[in-house]
């Protein structure tokens, strides 16, 4: 049973410094002009930054490749140069390469922007107004539980993260809090879990 939600991390989708397209709609635009050409790059099948990519082809309509790596640096040591086209890294990964100019962010996963990269635009306000893919997590309890003891905890959680030294220490290990109430956070855990079915579904993906 959901209790509360705690906090979520997008991914960020980065291309190579040299890379023609310099946002997402002029990405989605080079891939329907050359369908199945373009590829993506993942750090393993099923990952998260596989089911992000995955995602964005389905709701963009695009037809890209995807290049699977064991683990998230042999990715991006293709992407950077542009021997693979796109890669959804994490952002523990992804967004020190675009600071440091190693590598260009073309948006980020989740609904809102990044607090620790707002000047990059979310995937959501760049055509895809539906697109959010988030890692989350929160506190969950056995279905047997009192409803008293589930407010409660929900009451504390929430308590807890309201306070400063929280709130900093979620920021540095790159997660946004996630600002949500237990009823609300029911609904998302439900959906989001319906929305990945579906998406597995869709692509008829195999996950290793």
């Amino acid at each position: 049973m959901p209790l509360a939600p705690v906090a979520a991390t997008p991914h960020i989708l980065i291309v190579g410094p040299d890379f023609p397209a310099k946002n997402v709609q002029e990405l989605i635009a080079r891939a329907k002009a050359e369908p199945g050409r373009l590829t993506f790059a993942s750090s393993g099948v099923g990952n998260s930054d596989h089911l992000c990519g995955e995602l964005f082809n389905l709701m963009a309509g695009i037809q890209a490749i995807h290049v699977p790596y064991k683990g998230g640096a042999p990715a991006v040591q293709d992407v950077i140069p542009g021997r693979v086209a796109y890669y959804f890294a994490g952002m523990p990964v992804g967004l020190p390469l675009a600071n440091s100019g190693r590598a260009r962010a073309l948006g980020v996963t989740s609904r809102q922007r990044y607090p620790a990269a707002p000047n990059v635009p979310t995937i959501a306000e760049q055509g895809l107004p539906q697109y959010e893919a988030t890692l989350w997590n929160g506190f969950f309890a056995p279905a047997s539980i009192s409803p008293e003891l589930a407010a409660r905890i929900a009451r504390d959680v929430e308590a807890v993260l309201k306070q400063t030294e929280t709130r900093e220490m979620l920021v540095k290990t790159g997660a946004a809090l996630f600002e949500d109430n237990q009823a609300n956070f029911k609904k998302f855990f439900r959906a989001d879990i319906e929305k990945w079915k579906n998406l597995v579904k869709a692509t008829n993906l195999k996950l290793e």
